[in-house]
């Protein structure tokens, strides 16, 4: 169950509400062979929480399907990045995405740019990202994620039995003595 703090519901009383959200996301860099880290926001100006800097250049145009509800369910969401000087086209193809992780706060904050709470609203993996090339107007990146309960849907790949162990290498009798029962066990008497 999610709850709001106290000191973030007496702000959200207060009536004096700026909020945003701060998306961070992690991508591979081919080219170096490491872990990169982006942080933007939708918030008019740049954030720091946390050690890491938002940016605030409007590269962040939306959030999609941010609906919490206290089902367990596997959620999913997509957030829509501006390419209006390419960054992001080029950081998706030349970065891999699949399976990096997503994190999306809501941010609290007073009027003069202090953040008051924040509240975790997104945490899962990348899935897939969409690139909508429009020659007349800007591209955008539409990336989506889907929560960690996503795993649970998963089939496994293979299975430790002799039937799926011999398909791979014939000659392999490993696994060929597991799984027979004996049948002549009888529970509770001395054999």
């Amino acid at each position: 169950m999610r709850t709001v703090t106290t000191a973030n519901q007496q702000f959200i009383e207060s009536n004096r509400i700026l909020t945003g959200h701060l998306v961070a996301f992690n991508l591979f860099n081919t080219a170096s062979n490491t872990p990169e880290n982006f942080y933007i926001t939708d918030f008019h100006n740049d954030i720091t929480y946390d050690g890491n800097t938002y940016e605030a250049l409007g590269h962040l145009l939306g959030i999609s399907n941010l609906d919490q509800s206290n089902d367990l369910q596997v959620q999913k969401v997509t957030f829509t990045l501006s390419s209006v000087d390419g960054k992001y086209i080029s950081t998706i193809f030349n970065y891999r995405y699949i399976s990096r992780e997503v994190n999306i706060l809501r941010i609290f904050v007073q009027e003069d740019g202090t953040i008051v709470g924040t509240h975790k609203i997104f945490t899962g993996k990348i899935s897939q990202p969409n690139i909508k090339h429009n020659p007349d107007s800007d591209s955008v990146v539409s990336v989506s994620a889907s929560s960690y309960l996503s795993d649970f849907d998963r089939k496994a790949n293979r299975h430790t039995n002799h039937t799926e162990q011999t398909q791979r290498f014939p000659d392999d009798n490993f696994f060929k003595p597991f799984g027979t029962v004996n049948r002549d066990i009888v529970w509770g008497r001395e054999t």
